[in-house]
């Protein structure tokens, strides 16, 4: 792997500091490493073990979210069809 393509490891904790926060709060380490060891919706994030720190990579962060979301996309039911204009509601 090149120098340019080569992702830098970052701890659980320096990864939550890359993540935004929401509502004011940040995504807690224990947190990432529930996504690495159960995953959500079956998606795992990828992680490194490094002797005995657990190292994820912000590619492998991008991956996961993208993965999410494209779950998210697949899994979104149709759209309700719309009553047809001729249907009239009864009086009650």
């Amino acid at each position: 792997m090149s120098e340019t393509q080569q992702d830098n490891y970052l701890t659980l904790t320096e990864a939550c500091k890359k993540i935004r926060a929401f509502n004011g709060r940040r995504i807690h380490p224990s947190t990432l490493w529930r996504w690495c060891r159960k995953g959500v919706g079956g998606i795992r994030l990828s992680y490194l073990r490094l002797g005995r720190r657990i190292c994820v990579t912000e590619t492998a962060l991008n991956d996961f979210f993208a993965a999410l979301a494209h779950a998210d996309q697949a899994t979104q039911p149709a759209a309700s069809p719309q009553p047809s204009p001729d249907r009239h509601r009864t009086a009650t």
